[in-house]
């Protein structure tokens, strides 16, 4: 081989190392993390929406939001979840924790540490359907990021992931948040951001963040955290458009770990038909 076949050789490898070297584009990490979310079946879900109003009439105005703990496992078509959640409204004087249980076959509710059984009627509405995924769709996350920045190579529960974090477009992530609520049966309370409220909305926010956890190698997403915090007396003119998440600041963290992992539920002891407790209310 002549000198210069070697050099030649050596520049090629030179270049296909730097090039397998550079650092992969933070919307690149993004955009596969949001293609996956509808490979996300399982694990075990930490979700907490808190509002912080801003100050108002009352002289101690009600903090606002929800937590949803616990094991989950979507259903594929023509079956029940399983799944081991409690829910905590934390917008209550004292808040208050409900259950959800479902085994795949049967669910269950949980007040007051008693569960109850649903109808196969009631059931019947869990039930998968053949458009399982499509929910996702309607989130865009990918584009709810500004001037994203990745870091790379960080551990989490073990697993070797990487982390981005930005500024948020808050219109955008509003408006798909409410979306996905309303595909839910939810977001009554709300309505899509254009226009006026819009830049109105924009014009409220002093400071936003958003920071997204996904796998290094199976670009499955471990956390999403949003944080918006908006002009006091602007959030207060908002409250029209917001509906509940109008106030001071607005946190929603999500994070799910041991994504896909089997999940087993057994029912509850001791559950009575949930006709006891509609006698009840």
């Amino acid at each position: 081989m002549s000198r210069r076949s070697v050099k030649h050789g050596a520049a090629v490898l030179c270049l296909i190392f730097l090039l397998g070297s550079c650092a992969t584009e933070p919307s690149e990490v993004v955009a596969e993390t949001a293609a996956n979310l509808e490979k996300l079946r399982s694990g075990i879900l930490e979700l907490r929406v808190h509002v912080s109003p801003a100050p108002g009439e009352e002289a101690e105005p009600q903090e606002a939001g929800f937590e949803l703990t616990g094991s989950f496992q979507l259903p594929e078509e023509g079956q029940l979840p399983v799944a081991d959640l409690e829910y905590t409204d934390l917008g209550a004087e004292e808040p208050t924790t409900q259950g959800f249980v479902s085994t795949g076959t049967t669910a269950f509710i949980e007040v007051d540490d008693q569960a109850y059984e649903l109808a196969p009627e009631q059931a019947q509405t869990l039930v998968g359907g053949s458009g399982e995924g499509e929910l996702f769709a309607q989130a865009s996350v990918e584009e709810w990021l500004r001037e994203p920045e990745l870091h790379e190579g960080e551990g989490l529960d073990g697993a070797e992931v990487d982390r981005v974090t930005g500024e948020l477009d808050v219109v955008t992530a509003l408006n798909d948040l409410f979306a996905v609520a309303q595909s839910f049966g939810g977001g009554a309370g709300f309505q899509t951001i254009e226009g006026d409220e819009a830049e109105r909305l924009e014009n409220a926010i002093r400071s936003s963040h958003i920071e997204i956890i996904t796998g290094a190698e199976d670009r499955l997403l471990r956390r999403l955290l949003i944080e918006v915090e908006l002009a006091l007396d602007e959030s207060l003119e908002l409250a029209e458009v917001l509906g509940p998440l109008a106030g001071a600041s607005f946190t929603l963290d999500m994070s799910i770990s041991q994504p896909n992992q089997p999940i087993q539920v057994g029912k509850p002891a001791d559950a009575l038909p949930i006709e006891e407790l509609t006698r009840q209310g």
